[in-house]
């Protein structure tokens, strides 16, 4: 099934365009973050029999499984990223930061973003961002 999502004029979901993509499970962040639950023990198993220990006290198949953020994407777009601007250096490493992601179960990662009703604020005006960075000129 796939998600809906609200694209701007250039028919690009804001998500993608004002922040990148996320990482993947076996990219080098997703490995990271795999190795991070390996030693809290949320994550068992070798290969495709990897399982995820769930929110809900469930263990999941690793395939079952997205890349969830800590902290959302949208709260940080909103309240700190647009400031720099879209898929800026401070964004990527954001989108990059294994500490910001854990792996859970799909449907309840999906839920989470679509239940929190929130929308991403365009990039901040040159007049915003002297008021966020306290400076008279942005470069």
């Amino acid at each position: 099934m796939m998600r809906r999502q609200r694209m701007n004029s250039d028919g690009m979901p804001n998500r993608d365009m004002y922040m990148g993509s996320t990482p993947s499970k076996d990219s080098s962040v997703g490995l990271q973050v795999q190795q991070q639950m390996r030693q809290s023990g949320d994550l068992v198993g070798e290969g495709a029999d990897r399982m995820v220990f769930g929110p809900d006290g469930n263990w999941y198949p690793i395939g079952q499984t997205d890349m969830g953020h800590v902290q959302a994407a949208v709260d940080y777009w909103n309240t700190i990223g647009r400031y720099y601007g879209p898929r800026s250096p401070e964004v990527r490493a954001f989108m990059n930061d294994s500490s910001n992601y854990w792996l859970e179960p799909s449907s309840i990662n999906r839920s989470n973003g679509a239940s929190m009703g929130k929308t991403y604020l365009p990039p901040a005006t040159p007049s915003e961002q002297t008021q966020f960075f306290g400076i008279d000129q942005i470069e």
